[in-house]
């Protein structure tokens, strides 16, 4: 358990802290890991995992435990992308260009239905238009039934 009272002081210092209380070392890349970056943080017998969860909250830096070692890293840019959806709009249509009423679209490897533009009653009050949040890294099939 970790406990710490630090007010607008480097990173640095809270990582020697933690090694203190923890008898691990902290390992970091200086080109990854801006050490002089002021934090201040109070935690009182917190885990491990929440102090570090407290101290690189916001920012693009993750650890890990390798043995007796917290190992700082950059985290890569791909694994921030995957947590960012994406918008995606249009209108799905059959080879004429014309609007497919009743299409869904799903998640790949799952039940889970992207959001409607509208809710469809009637041919004419539907439209095809279409719009999901997409994941990333997500793939997704788009169904239809004549």
């Amino acid at each position: 358990m970790i406990t710490l009272n630090l007010s607008k002081v480097p990173l640095n210092t809270a990582l020697k802290e933690i090694e203190k209380q923890t008898s691990m070392s902290v390992v970091y890349n200086t080109n990854d890991v801006d050490i002089n970056r002021v934090i201040s943080i109070k935690v009182s017998k917190e885990s491990l995992t929440n102090v570090m969860g407290q101290l690189f909250k916001g920012t693009n830096i993750s650890y890990s435990i390798v043995d007796k070692h917290i190992v700082l890293s950059a985290k890569k840019e791909v694994e921030q992308q995957k947590k960012t959806p994406i918008v995606a709009t249009g209108t799905v249509t059959d080879a004429q260009g014309e609007p497919l009423i009743g299409v869904s679209i799903l998640v790949k490897g799952t039940a889970l239905p992207s959001n409607h533009a509208g809710q469809c009653t009637t041919p004419k009050s539907c439209d095809g238009r279409r719009y999901t949040n997409l994941g990333r890294s997500s793939c997704y099939c788009v169904g239809y039934q004549a």
